[in-house]
């Protein structure tokens, strides 16, 4: 009996935390909306949702802020969440990928990130999981149907073949 209390009690603490995470991503993207007025919406879309704060979310893995960033995004008039891209034409599933997040893949992916969406090196995403060294992403984003024949400019391909 005292094992199973023991359990019950690490699933509580486990639930917990948990919790505690989501509301400090919910606190912190309460303060980037109160900071974001004058933001970077970056040819429309966003409205005070700037560019830096959804890589932000993605590179620092705040799932929960980062499908309330494209959520708002993508409620104003402009280019979707999904075609936004950094100064290295990197999409949100490109950042995702290489920080082997797969709950940011997913998150990406049903924003509407293409599977095999290029940046300015014609690098997909599983090129930068590839890369990394990261098998999970990998394997994920070819299920989801990424193309390992695919070369970057560098002739680099994700099939082993160059």
């Amino acid at each position: 009996d005292d094992d199973e209390d023991e359990d019950e009690d690490e699933d509580e603490d486990q639930d917990q935390d948990q919790d505690s995470n989501d509301e400090d991503e919910e606190e912190y993207f309460a303060d980037q909306q109160d900071r974001a007025s004058g933001g970077l919406p970056s040819g429309g879309g966003g409205g005070s949702v700037s560019i830096d704060e959804l890589f932000s979310a993605c590179r620092e893995k705040r799932h929960v802020a980062l499908k309330r960033l494209i959520k708002s995004w993508d409620s104003q008039p402009g280019p979707r969440a999904s075609a936004v891209v950094d100064n290295e034409g990197n999409s949100l599933l490109h950042v995702a990928a290489a920080a082997n997040w797969i709950q940011g893949i997913h998150t990406a992916l049903q924003a509407g990130v293409p599977v095999n969406a290029r940046n300015l090196e014609a690098s997909t995403a599983l090129h930068l999981a590839h890369a990394a060294g990261h098998a999970t992403a990998e394997t994920l984003l070819v299920a989801l149907g990424a193309d390992r024949s695919l070369a970057n400019v560098y002739g680099v391909r994700c099939d082993g073949s160059t």
